[in-house]
């Protein structure tokens, strides 16, 4: 049945009616874990003497050396708390002694004692100081009428080592009262709002208005300023291109050129890192021109990489130490017996086995000998030495960074100070004004503005993380008067001058590209295959990228690049610290298009400010969509196939899926980001939205989830609009729409087809704004995807934009 409502924006339907906050579990440990169980693990857990408040605490200890777990289910268990549905607070100390990525969490049952629902808080940054105790303070939702009982879990990182101390736990029910947005929203625009659209804004041919997508891509105009210069690479079958390669490049002028690579198969041992701007890598075809990346650090398991016994190097030159990465714990430099640098492995550090550190300057010339040592979890250590002189007349031959990938395209990144803001930075105005007038900024340069994640911000976002870019973009300056910044388009965020938000000049790499070849990575070490670092105007096309390290082809602080045509397969890790992934990273208006990936983590992704992007067109398969981390702001996923059938590669289950304020290594996604005109197959919630995440919209899609709901919207998921969408919900449980929380107002649900599911439209602890022209229909996984007016925004704002 077709029916059209309206409703107040924050009327709820709450079966249960706002009470006083009730105690419902208390613990300090003082009677010992009393209250506790604890689950199978290899943790250590009792009590300590060292607590936030009486005479003991919880204290948990865990060292993966050995036979590391691979997972458990949390280390410490609170006994069952009965509760109804509501909201619940969860407060307590924690101190995190050694290593850090502890989540507190409460989980909720139903009295079969099936899981409905959890929340946590994630301490996924480094604390301050190892003896502080940290608040634990965070909401959960029990949103099912089933709801039995809860149980406070702790749970820990299972590969690094941890001692944790846990005290003053408490559990209390909230009222469940409909709450406002956290801020006065700006983004869910209709088109006749003439006064309210801004230059950032393009209003549809479906009646919904968009973020301009129309800066997406590499830029014809920059690309025509390649040079000419063609060098033809002269290889034999089964040759070692590293050298060939290098001087190749090396070669080509000023204003670039292309290298040519035959069709073969080839080698290449060593990292390919290009500074020069317009320089093409060009096979003969990717089903032509092949090349395996076969470094490695040998049986002895750790090379100084790129410096041989008997080598004259320069002063301060970087050293460089890489060793087989799996169950590495740290590596070592020293030169002449005194350590000069340590890297060992941390919570994010994921398959990181590669680490770069300069001499120190009192390092004098003449003769030394450099040591490395690669320690791994099982007590195993591993050495390799080399002497060399040190001369000044020597220039340096490594870079000061460890290798990130095989083929880099990289500028020289950030070597400005920051210019603070003298005057907000507003939406959909295209310029900034800043405090000092002596200013490096002139007409073409790039920058990056940035406003910080300060305390009252946070206050105001609950983001929990404490590390990363968040509200972040990348700009060409246009022009320059006197404190003014003009820059090339509108922003798409405000930058308050409250928030310390600022200007930094960067160095950049222009028009990198390299295509037509595959590239296989023959060993494991966590390095991707192509990168577009400080970057803008780069190109990938035609590549096919087999089992890379780490990330296929990926982009760091790129704005106007493009991945075009290209298929990827597999990565040899798929843990955590941003691995297997297909997409931009604190990226800005980048393109991805025609893409097929298979076996990754996470893809498409985007993460970190991420703002403008564009992925359409592509397939991928055993692998999940996500806003990863950092307030990725107004990306567009179109005309994608995903299908989020496993995650045996890393992936979470879901289709599109977007990170939590309390994840302390993430933090929440930002406003306006759009899914247009895909199709995803799901084996859990076919959509995530973990808060924070003001006006997305989902138009014209089709979304079929084996188990879970459709939409689940929780934290402050507010004014979203989903029209013409067809959800498919295989389980006969589940709601097609789940307010999770009681302020995940101003939902609009117009046009929609829902099969299956429970026949319920929306269940929990809150209601859509509008609900017009929605249908629901018996399960029918076979339901065609929808065909909206227009088959793609991006080519229709390319055509529409005045």
């Amino acid at each position: 049945m077709k029916k059209s409502v309206v409703l107040p924006l924050f009327l709820a339907v709450l079966g249960n009616v706002a009470f006083a906050a009730e105690v419902k579990f208390q613990s300090g440990f003082e009677k010992g874990l009393e209250d506790w169980e604890l689950p199978k693990s290899r943790a250590e857990v009792g009590v300590s003497a060292t607590a936030a408040s009486g005479k003991q605490a919880a204290e948990i200890r865990f060292d993966p050396a050995g036979k590391p777990e691979k997972r458990h289910s949390g280390v410490l268990w609170s006994k069952k708390i009965p509760v109804t549905r509501g909201i619940y607070r969860v407060t307590g100390k924690i101190q995190l002694a050694e290593g850090y990525g502890a989540t507190v969490g409460i989980e909720f049952y139903n009295a079969q004692h099936r899981k409905l629902g959890n929340n946590g808080y994630h301490f996924g940054s480094a604390p301050p100081a190892k003896d502080a105790w940290l608040n634990v303070d965070f909401k959960g939702a029990a949103f099912s009428d089933e709801t039995s009982y809860a149980m406070v879990k702790l749970y820990i990182p299972y590969g690094v080592k941890q001692l944790i101390r846990l005290d003053d736990i408490r559990l209390e029910a909230l009222p469940v009262d409909p709450a406002p947005p956290p801020w006065e929203p700006q983004y869910k625009l209709r088109p006749e709002e003439k006064a309210k659209l801004t230059p950032a804004d393009i209003p549809g041919p479906d009646g919904i208005v968009y973020p301009d997508f129309t800066y997406a891509g590499a830029r014809a105009d920059v690309l025509k300023q390649a040079g000419k210069t063609v060098v033809r690479l002269k290889a034999k079958e089964g040759d070692d291109i590293s050298l060939p390669l290098r001087r190749a490049v090396d070669s080509l002028p000023d204003d670039g050129g292309t290298v040519e690579i035959p069709a073969g198969n080839f080698k290449m041992r060593n990292m390919l890192l290009i500074t020069k701007d317009f320089v093409t890598l060009r096979g003969a075809g990717s089903d032509r021109t092949r090349i395996d990346f076969n470094y490695d650090a040998g049986d002895n398991r750790v090379d100084l990489y790129g410096i041989r016994n008997g080598d004259r190097i320069a002063p301060k030159q970087a050293v460089h130490i890489y060793a087989r990465p799996a169950g590495l714990r740290s590596l070592k430099l020293e030169v002449d017996g005194r350590e000069f640098g340590k890297f060992t492995r941390s919570l994010h550090s994921g398959n990181a086995s590669l680490y770069a550190k300069n001499l120190p300057g009192s390092v004098k010339p003449g003769k030394h000998r450099l040591r490395g040592t690669a320690e791994y979890q099982d007590g195993r250590k591993f050495t390799v030495e080399a002497e060399v002189t040190v001369d000044a007349a020597v220039r340096p031959t490594l870079p000061e960074q460890a290798a990130g990938s095989f083929i880099a395209f990289r500028g020289r990144g950030f070597t400005y100070r920051d210019y603070r803001i003298a005057q907000d930075g507003v939406r959909g105005e295209s310029s900034v004004v800043l405090q000092d007038k002596n200013h490096p900024f002139k007409a073409g340069d790039i920058v990056v503005l940035r406003a910080l994640e300060t305390p009252e911000r946070r206050a105001v976002t609950g983001n929990a993380c404490n590390w990363g870019n968040f509200r972040s973009t990348h700009l060409f300056i246009r022009e320059v008067q006197g404190t003014k910044l003009t820059f090339n388009q509108p922003l798409r965020l405000d930058y308050p001058v409250a928030d310390k938000s600022f200007v930094r000049k960067f160095d950049i790499v222009r028009g990198g590209r390299v295509e037509g070849m595959t590239l296989e990575t023959k060993y494991d070490y966590w390095l991707s295959s192509v990168t577009f670092e400080y970057a803008s105007d780069c190109v990938a096309r035609d590549l096919k990228v087999i089992q890379c390290g780490r990330n296929p082809v990926y982009g760091g602080h790129a704005k106007f690049c493009s991945i075009l045509d290209c298929e990827f397969d597999g990565s040899w890790f798929n843990g955590g610290g941003g691995t297997a992934y297909v997409g931009w990273d604190n990226c800005s208006d980048c393109l991805i298009d025609g893409v097929v990936a298979r076996r990754m983590r996470h893809a498409p992704v985007v993460q970190w400010g991420a703002s403008g992007n564009v992925i359409r067109n592509g397939r991928f398969y055993n692998c999940d969509s996500q806003w990863h981390a950092g307030w990725s702001t107004e990306n567009l996923f179109e005309n994608c196939v995903v299908i989020s059938d496993t995650k045996e590669f890393g992936g979470y289950g879901n289709a599109f899926w977007a990170s939590s304020p309390e994840d302390g290594a993430h933090g929440p996604n930002g406003p306006r980001n759009v899914v247009y005109n895909c199709d995803g197959y799901s084996i859990s919630d076919a959509v995530y939205l973990g808060g924070m995440n003001e006006n997305w919209v989902f138009a014209w899609n089709r979304l079929r989830a084996k188990q879970g709901v459709g939409f689940f919207f929780k934290t402050a998921s507010f004014d979203h609009i989903l029209k013409g969408n067809v959800v498919i919900l295989e389980d006969k449980n589940s709601p097609f729409i789940l307010f999770a929380t009681p302020d995940c107002g101003g939902v609009e649900l117009i046009g929609n087809t829902f099969s299956g599911g429970n026949g319920k439209l929306f269940s929990g602890l809150h209601r859509p704004l509008v609900e017009k022209d929605n249908r629901i229909i018996p399960l029918d996984t076979k339901l065609p995807r929808p065909r909206p007016q227009v088959p793609s925004i991006y080519e229709w704002q390319l055509k529409h934009k005045r």
